[in-house]
């Protein structure tokens, strides 16, 4: 987690994996039972930006593709939790 500021701008899927761990981590904190629209949204443009890395043969196998699928699925943890 330390290393994925210095990382932000370089990768689209990270930034956007970022930006949607974010608002999943303020609805947490916030204590919000459902996904609200901004969290869809968030989450909905990381996991397309994702699949466009994916589908790119220089940048799939880069890490911070990697580190963009492994908040993915913190964010996705977070839908569950919230959900409780």
């Amino acid at each position: 987690m330390f290393e994925i500021p210095k990382r932000i701008g370089h990768n689209k899927a990270l930034d956007a994996a970022v930006e949607s761990l974010v608002h999943a981590h303020v609805a947490l904190v916030n204590h919000r039972n459902a996904i609200e629209n901004a969290d869809s949204k968030a989450y909905l443009r990381a996991v397309q930006a994702l699949q466009g890395t994916l589908g790119d043969r220089g940048m799939w196998r880069v890490s911070e593709t990697l580190c963009a699928a492994v908040l993915l699925g913190l964010v996705e943890v977070s839908f569950i939790f919230r959900d409780l």
